[in-house]
């Protein structure tokens, strides 16, 4: 499997209702959002990029659909809305920054191992809250936003993440 035909696999295969994947020039698949003016856009990773983003960037995209505290569903909120949310990151290029997001996707992206159990619990009889709380307990959030400042699309770590 091409690394277009995986991207283009983990996105259509996400399940969320009202977004439709296309390819871009170059290798990206670019997603249409459910509201709002900005795009979901994943592109293939070049050479360059050390062995671990790869796989990290490989690794499935799990969308969070319950919210567990008011961050969570502040930014859900505004994913189904389409705002604009004005945020504080301890990440990044300039740690600690205030930066003004719109948020595209909400999600978990568990270790591989942690994702085969996932599907095995998932096939099996584990309830929705099953699922949710093994998730919270294996895999960190993250936000995929696009960035007014950087007029990008970035992601974010949900730890590394608070309001504005």
């Amino acid at each position: 499997m091409t690394r277009e035909s995986f991207l283009k696999t983990c996105i259509t295969g996400m399940g969320i209702s009202g977004m439709s994947a296309t390819f871009a020039e170059g290798g990206s698949i670019a997603t249409a959002p459910l509201t709002g003016t900005s795009a979901l856009s994943i592109t293939a990773v070049p050479e360059e990029n050390p062995e671990w983003l790869e796989e990290w960037q490989n690794r499935p995209l799990i969308p969070i659909q319950q919210p567990v505290d008011e961050v969570e569903q502040r930014l859900l909120g505004a994913v189904r809305q389409g705002d604009a949310v004005t945020v504080r990151y301890a990440g990044g290029s300039v740690p600690g920054g205030t930066r003004t997001i719109e948020p595209t996707l909400l999600f978990f992206r568990p270790e591989p191992a942690q994702v085969e159990t996932f599907y095995q619990m998932e096939a099996g009889d584990a309830s929705n809250s099953q699922l949710a709380e093994y998730l919270r307990y294996h895999a960190s959030p993250y936000l995929m936003a696009w960035c007014q400042e950087r007029r990008a699309q970035r992601c974010f770590k949900l730890a590394r993440l608070s309001l504005g």
